[in-house]
């Protein structure tokens, strides 16, 4: 996957010479493209996430009238699933309660992309590309009393890979709206750094009653279903 990235972008600046830079001009309507994107984040199904809203903001220089360079940063607020993790025991007197714990994050993910532009009158099409990295922020509560001070980490880190594709109308010259579908792809991805439960609270013997969850995997692929809306600036 990074060999095939890296490849689409040199490709596409190699492919990039030549090209009269007046026609970019005249199909994009200017040199820089700023975009506000709304989304719905569907996240793997083994990643201990559940489905949140995202939004975020993209800038793009177009080198050409089919190409452009630019970067994104994105923040989400998920939640995880208390069923991945271990039950927590608490005993009140001669009731014991057994519970599952679950923690609210601060996401954010950012990178760099190239994408790649065919238009058709009013309506264009792109395809798009890009690496960068992801950043989950641990609850505060989380972080304020771990069992051993010091052995929690109050960040998830990780590189992370994108690709999609997307469908637009331009309004002028200036603006337009497109609707995207694009896959993050998290690499060395560990949930159970996400594992909110008290180690010495814990209930290793109780069977959990969350059965047949997909096993652990170190590299996950998020689906987005974003809404993009778009304009340009710095004409000729």
């Amino acid at each position: 996957m990074k060999q095939i990235a890296i490849g689409l972008v040199v490709g596409a600046l190699l492919l990039s010479v030549g090209q009269p830079a007046v026609a970019q001009q005249e199909e994009v309507g200017g040199r820089y493209t700023f975009t506000v994107v709304a989304a719905r984040t569907m996240y793997d199904e083994s990643s201990a996430l559940q489905d949140a809203w995202t939004g975020g903001l993209e800038a793009e220089y177009n080198i050409q009238n089919w190409i452009a360079l630019g970067g994104y940063l994105m923040a989400a607020r998920p939640s995880t699933d208390g069923d991945f993790f271990p039950l927590v025991r608490l005993e009140f007197q001669d009731t014991v309660f057994l519970q599952t714990v679950s923690q609210q994050m601060t996401q954010i993910d950012y990178g760099a992309q190239v994408s790649f532009r065919a238009a058709l009158d009013r309506f264009f099409f792109r395809g798009i590309g890009g690496v960068g990295g992801y950043v989950f922020n641990l609850d505060d509560a989380r972080i304020a009393t771990p069992a051993v001070p010091g052995t929690i980490d109050d960040k998830v880190t990780g590189l992370a890979w994108n690709i999609g594709a997307m469908v637009g109308y331009r309004f002028g010259r200036t603006g337009s709206v497109e609707f995207r579908v694009r896959d993050f792809i998290y690499t060395d991805f560990d949930r159970d750094k996400f594992a909110v439960s008290e180690p010495l609270l814990g209930a290793p013997d109780i069977p959990h009653p969350a059965e047949n969850l997909p096993e652990k995997k170190a590299t996950i692929h998020n689906i987005q279903l974003q809404l993009g809306f778009s304009f340009t600036v710095g004409g000729a």
